[in-house]
């Protein structure tokens, strides 16, 4: 496995695409086949979807699937299976949160590996009606999607 030099401070893979002659702190570089993000939101998954190449993006990065490599998270149309919905919510509770939107990376074994939650997500897109109508569930006590 390749050990990579990245950055405590790091956005959107930056560090990574120019790497940095300091870094604070070593990841091992693993092999996706696909990349979702599942919004967890009091262990129930209010929205889902899958990092796909940039329209107007000739040459995607290979394997730094961010923003500034190339990439997006697509979720029309996107539904997650209940493992990638298990090891969010298992993600976002094991650091005592109530909700975040959970990078899972796939091997190709099938095999699913956390790569980061965030604890302040993207709202655009559509995602911050998703987040509005679940918290208004919460208020008033009804149940959620997945």
């Amino acid at each position: 496995a390749e050990w990579i030099g990245r950055n405590n401070n790091h956005v959107g893979g930056n560090d990574l695409l120019r790497p940095t002659q300091n870094p604070g702190y070593f990841a091992r570089k693993e092999a996706f086949i696909k990349e979702f993000r599942i919004h967890s939101f009091n262990q129930k998954s209010i929205r889902a979807g899958v990092r796909d190449v940039r329209e107007g993006f000739a040459t995607p990065h290979a394997w730094i699937r961010s923003w500034d490599g190339g990439w997006r998270i697509k979720y029309d149309g996107i539904t997650s299976k209940q493992k990638h919905r298990d090891i969010a919510h298992a993600a976002v509770k094991a650091l005592g949160l109530d909700f975040g939107a959970v990078d899972v990376g796939e091997k190709a074994d099938g095999s699913l590996q956390v790569l980061e939650v965030n604890r302040a997500p993207g709202v655009e897109g559509g995602t911050i009606d998703v987040y509005a109508n679940a918290i208004k569930a919460w208020i008033e006590g009804r149940e959620l999607g997945e």
